[in-house]
């Protein structure tokens, strides 16, 4: 017959094993990361990158520090401090290398270190370039502004035509005095023949009078 200490002590056996099964099925293992299969071309940083994508699906929520390799060498790191059962996703960007495979490697705090991820992204033969921006935009603004440069202002516009019109009493004033010169001698030769006549006809009187006053004495 078993006694009553026994059964509680196998009792308790049992609820440890179930609780530490149930613990090693809840803890980060290397199983929860998966990568990429693609490194895809990226330029956002204005440079040719590899863009290498990692999710981690740790329902325990261990913190996880990410390598990525490359000819074993490490060309890019990232960490997932607080990963969740629905995934939390980060994204490493590498140089880019054409036909090129990188390893991922995985520590997680206090669970396992250095572990590879089953998927090795790897990139296409096809080269990752960064677009230039067409050099005609920069001759077309300075084209456009040019003209507004050498365009008269309103106020310039306004104002010249009012020179010449200003200048024009100035230059009338010499015809006025040139006409008033004319005037003058004309009326001088006028004034000459007048006096003139008067002389001729005052000498012929004189001449009658002295001739009639002759005649009178001889008489």
């Amino acid at each position: 017959m078993i006694s009553k200490r026994r059964l509680i002590a196998a009792a308790a056996t049992g609820t440890g094993a179930a609780l530490l099964f149930t613990g090693t099925a809840a803890a980060c293992n290397i199983n929860d990361f998966t990568a990429s299969a693609t490194a895809k071309c990226d330029t956002s940083t204005g440079a040719p990158k590899a863009a290498i994508t990692i999710t981690d699906r740790d329902g325990s929520g261990t913190a996880a520090d990410v390598s990525v390799y490359l000819n074993n060498k490490v060309v890019g790191t990232a960490t997932i401090d607080h990963p969740t059962a629905q995934g939390v996703t980060k994204t490493i960007l590498v140089d880019w290398v054409s036909n090129a495979t990188w390893d991922v490697h995985v520590t997680a705090n206090h669970v396992f270190t250095d572990k590879v991820i089953s998927v090795h992204p790897a990139s296409d033969g096809t080269a990752c370039s960064v677009s230039s921006e067409s050099p005609s935009e920069q001759p077309s603004q300075s084209a456009s502004a040019a003209p507004s440069a050498t365009s008269p202002t309103e106020d310039e516009t306004s104002a010249a035509p009012s020179s010449p019109a200003a200048a024009a009493p100035a230059s009338a004033s010499p015809s006025s005095d040139s006409s008033l010169a004319t005037t003058g001698s004309s009326n001088t030769g006028v004034i000459a023949g007048f006096a003139a006549a008067l002389l001729a006809v005052g000498g012929g009187a004189l001449f009658f009078v002295r001739r009639r006053k002759t005649a009178t004495v001889r008489n």
